[in-house]
């Protein structure tokens, strides 16, 4: 095997890379916060202003 330089990217391809890491940290994000979500105390099924206790 040889040590060769990377082939430059084209601009197009320069940007789709970029836009796929903002992407790709802004996925990070969001399974970060939905893997600490924690019970509330009026349980699981609570549903935040939508009031179902009068049906």
């Amino acid at each position: 095997m040889t040590d060769k330089e990377p082939t430059p990217l084209s601009p197009i391809a320069k940007e789709i890379e970029e836009k796929a890491v903002k992407v790709k940290e802004n996925l990070k994000h969001v399974e970060t916060n939905e893997k600490n979500t924690l019970p509330t105390a009026a349980g699981k099924n609570q549903n935040y202003g939508i009031d179902d206790r009068h049906k």
